[in-house]
């Protein structure tokens, strides 16, 4: 029977955004850019969800002609109308922010746009959110947090789980996996 050897979260983190070709996110939880957007009534989400019309020329601004992926900034479509996108930490999943929404992505990424620029928006709803910023207002990225002014969106709440208590015995848990309850015994055998 093979002996399980543990591989440190971060190396898998690695190998599995290498395999999935998401590698440059290692990039991203590293930086910090900012940038600014006009006052007015936004929606956050995952674009995905209220730009269908517009989602191949979203795609085409993300990736170069060499295949690199840059999620990180603000874009201009070819009307003009703009909008900031970051890409998350962890891919697809969900996230809550500050204020306890939850943001539910698909493409593995959160953008910010004005409400008056979406053609066929609907309104609200899962995982997509109205705000209405008085001021112009700061987007950017930093180190797995997304923040469109005082929003802030973490995407890689691992970081924070990493030092929890496990509710059963007490030890600490590593991004919430306990071993007290023997489920890796049989990797040890």
């Amino acid at each position: 029977m093979p002996v399980g050897i543990p591989v440190p979260r971060q190396a898998l983190f690695i190998i599995y955004s290498f395999l999935a070709g998401s590698y440059k996110t290692l990039y991203y939880k590293r930086i910090m850019k900012t940038n600014t957007l006009p006052a007015g009534e936004y929606v956050i989400c995952d674009l995905c969800y209220v730009m269908d019309e517009e989602w191949n020329e979203v795609c085409s601004l993300l990736f170069s002609k060499d295949g690199k992926r840059d999620t990180t900034g603000i874009y201009q479509l070819e009307d003009g109308r703009r909008f900031a996108l970051y890409g998350t930490a962890w891919g697809d999943g969900g996230y809550e922010d500050n204020e306890g929404r939850i943001y539910y992505v698909d493409a593995g990424v959160i953008g910010c746009i004005a409400k008056k620029d979406l053609h066929n928006y609907s309104g609200p709803g899962q995982g997509v959110h109205e705000v209405t910023f008085d001021e112009d207002f700061e987007t950017g990225y930093d180190d797995g947090t997304i923040f469109f002014g005082k929003v802030r969106i973490d995407t890689d709440p691992s970081e924070s789980e990493e030092d929890d208590d496990c509710p059963e015995c007490g030890n600490k848990t590593y991004s919430l996996a306990c071993h007290c309850d023997g489920w890796d015994a049989e990797d040890e055998e």
